[in-house]
């Protein structure tokens, strides 16, 4: 009965993250790459019911610790993996603040917080178009 109930929040959580990951994943993708992005996340994504086939034979019944051990220690991989990307994307972030920062600086141009403006190629600035959601 324990098991059963057990299964609610459980599923709560798991289906919950899939929803948060494909917003991150389209949202952090550049101008024109969240269609590509979100494509191998769901192409990769997908390989876990093949794999998830075989992890759990009948012979393991009922309690099934090899495949539950193989899918414990794949989500903390993908925890690990995450935490490494937040981290990577939020150091990419201060590098950008930093360069907005001494550029504003360096042409006497008060750039507020939210209006970062960046040299736009042409010799005109415009605002930055994209930042990383962490």
């Amino acid at each position: 009965m324990v098991r059963y109930a057990a299964v609610f929040p459980a599923a709560v959580g798991f289906f919950s993250v899939v929803v948060l990951t494909i917003a991150w994943n389209v949202n952090n993708a550049r101008h024109r790459h969240g269609a590509a992005g979100f494509a191998l996340m769901q192409a990769v994504g997908q390989c876990g019911p093949l794999v998830g086939t075989r992890l759990y034979p009948d012979a393991d019944a009922p309690y099934y610790s090899r495949g539950m051990a193989v899918c414990a220690g794949a989500m903390v991989g993908v925890a690990v993996l995450a935490a490494g990307l937040r981290w990577w994307l939020a150091r990419v972030n201060r590098r950008w603040d930093r360069e907005e920062e001494a550029e504003a600086e360096g042409r006497g141009e008060g750039a507020g917080e939210d209006e970062a403006l960046v040299d736009g190629g042409d010799g005109g600035r415009r605002k930055r178009a994209f930042r990383y959601m962490l």
